[in-house]
């Protein structure tokens, strides 16, 4: 009986988009790419949850006042509670702990 060595077939691998030559956008410092849209979804949704907490004072308010005159305060207290929440990453914090004194400061915006 003859015995024959054949090579090892040759590992088969399967390219990843970063690998192709032929792959047309260009290659980012940022590990997950984010379109725009995506971008613009999370921030609307961060106003989103900043004027819903900045709305729960004035409703509060509201209550007390039995609803007599407070309406008028309703677009100034959503504006100052996004204001206020804004203001918290620009001069402070950028993680974690920017986002939970940001939606403390909605709270408070919110009440003023």
């Amino acid at each position: 009986m003859i015995a024959y060595r054949l090579a090892p077939p040759p590992r088969l691998s399967v390219p990843s988009s970063i690998d192709s030559p032929l792959d047309p956008r260009p290659l980012t410092p940022d590990p997950i790419p984010v379109t725009f849209e995506a971008r613009l979804i999370f921030v609307l949704l961060f106003f989103a949850i900043w004027s819903f907490l900045g709305f729960l004072p004035w409703s509060f308010a509201a209550l007390i006042h039995r609803g007599r005159h407070v309406l008028p305060a309703l677009p100034l207290a959503l504006a100052a509670a996004s204001l206020a929440s804004v203001l918290v990453p620009l001069i402070g914090p950028r993680d974690e702990t920017g986002f939970l004194l940001s939606t403390a400061a909605a709270f408070v915006g919110g009440g003023h």
